[in-house]
């Protein structure tokens, strides 16, 4: 019986040793499930990782062949640009020479008295010139527009601060291409100096431009650059495309031309720019001594200036 007891003594052990080892298998078992598990879960995260870093690629794919058409627009505009400005140079080159003689001339009649041996050929000439030479800065500042009221900054990036303005003040984030920005001129009434910005593409100006009217009621403005020639012409203007808009006329300022209903406005002629041409033409046709017949007596001293007539309703129809 004793031998019994003890064989059986020793198979309860051999299985309580041997579920000690089958739970000990299990448990690590276990943990290394766990740690597959935690390995699963981080290649899930990886995945995710890797579907948001594609859809990022393909969106700057997109924005990668958005910037090269862009590009290429602009290369287009700027071959288009250097075109009308080499051309424009070499016609100022060509015409140096006879301005140079101009201005010569100009001076040598500045000098005299006689305005009548003024030739007409030189005049229509020099005026020529001048058109050409305003038709040349006007070229060059065609792509500029001008913002009013940004506060200066020590150090300031102004291409940087007129993109903040245009995604502030005017809402447009599309991408704009700039050639150059900088302050110049005189200060304005706030005591700041406007910011003049040379636009790659006049389709982008003209879109900024069509978005002034948000700055209504701010102390910022935006308005194209013209020369200075051109300026006067357009603050003559001013009054009567108001009054045009006024008595409820379609009414456009194109550059330094304004179209009423569809027709270019004119100005009436001043009264006294019309008596001086008379008075030279009177001076211009008055006979010379030499053309007086001898019989006739001595020569009689031409008047100074013979005063031309003029009614009131000449006058009024002047001024309207």
């Amino acid at each position: 019986m004793s031998e019994t007891k003890v064989t059986f003594g020793q198979s309860a052990d051999e299985a309580l040793a041997l579920l000690k080892n089958i739970q000990n298998i299990v448990s690590k078992l276990e943990s290394r499930i766990e740690n597959i598990e935690k390995e699963v879960s981080k290649i899930e995260d990886i995945k995710i990782q890797l579907i948001s870093m594609s859809s990022k690629i393909n969106d700057m794919e997109k924005r990668v062949q958005e910037v090269e058409d862009r590009n290429s627009k602009i290369e287009d505009s700027v071959e288009e640009m250097s075109q009308i400005v080499n051309s424009a140079l070499d016609k100022y080159t060509d015409n140096s020479d006879q301005i140079e003689i101009l201005n010569k001339a100009i001076k040598a009649l500045q000098n005299t008295k006689d305005n009548r041996k003024l030739d007409e050929v030189h005049v229509s000439k020099l005026r020529s010139l001048e058109e050409d030479v305003v038709e040349m800065k006007w070229r060059s500042m065609h792509n500029n527009l001008i913002f009013s009221g940004l506060r200066y900054q020590p150090d300031e990036d102004t291409e940087i601060k007129i993109r903040d303005f245009i995604n502030k003040e005017l809402g447009l984030y599309n991408t704009i291409s700039f050639g150059n920005v900088h302050r110049f001129g005189k200060k304005d009434r706030n005591g700041i100096r406007p910011i003049v910005a040379r636009f790659t593409s006049r389709r982008d100006l003209e879109y900024v431009l069509k978005c002034a009217y948000r700055l209504k009621g701010t102390d910022y403005g935006i308005k194209e650059q013209f020369p200075k020639e051109i300026e006067l012409k357009r603050k003559e203007l001013y009054p009567i495309l108001k009054q045009a808009k006024k008595d409820n006329n379609k009414a456009v300022l194109v550059r330094d031309r304004l179209y009423i209903n569809g027709e270019l406005y004119k100005p009436q002629p001043n009264i006294s720019n019309t008596q001086g041409r008379e008075f030279r033409d009177s001076l211009i046709d008055r006979p010379t001594n030499s053309q007086i017949p001898v019989n006739s007596g001595p020569p009689v001293p031409p008047r100074p200036y013979k005063r031309s007539r003029i009614n009131s309703d000449e006058i009024e129809n002047t001024h309207l």
